[in-house]
């Protein structure tokens, strides 16, 4: 995923693996598995085998550290276009950087605008799945 200042989305952040759009590049950390799940919702599942949390009990932001899906990791997929979306955490708010471009991500956002589009590039599956 690359957010619309250009930047990759990684979950090499910290310990903890938190998601923030920091990277000029695709390597292993920046490669997520989408799965699809019911009625336009997604998940997921960073290469460290976590699928991504919007962590309510830490300001709504993304974390790779979940071992299930759950309420938390249940995003909602909005199409806008081509190969770019916005995704909606559990909480019905949308996922952005923290200072637009860059940064960690959050789901805090109330409305779809230029910063909570995310360009979503495909690939053979490679990565951890399942």
């Amino acid at each position: 995923m690359r957010g619309v200042g250009g930047y990759y989305v990684t979950a090499d952040v910290g310990k903890e693996h938190a998601l923030a759009a920091v990277r000029h590049t695709i390597a292993e950390c920046e490669v997520f598995y989408l799965e699809v799940l019911d009625s336009g919702y997604c998940a997921l599942l960073a290469t460290n085998g976590k699928w991504v949390s919007s962590e309510q009990n830490q300001g709504d932001r993304l974390i790779a550290n979940r071992d299930e899906i759950s309420t938390w990791e249940r995003f909602a997929l909005f199409p806008l276009g081509g190969d770019t979306f916005a995704l909606r955490t559990s909480n019905g708010k949308f996922v952005a950087p923290a200072s637009d471009a860059y940064g960690p991500l959050f789901g805090l956002r109330e409305e779809i605008g230029e910063w909570e589009a995310f360009t979503i590039q495909t690939f053979e599956p490679v990565a951890v799945a399942p």
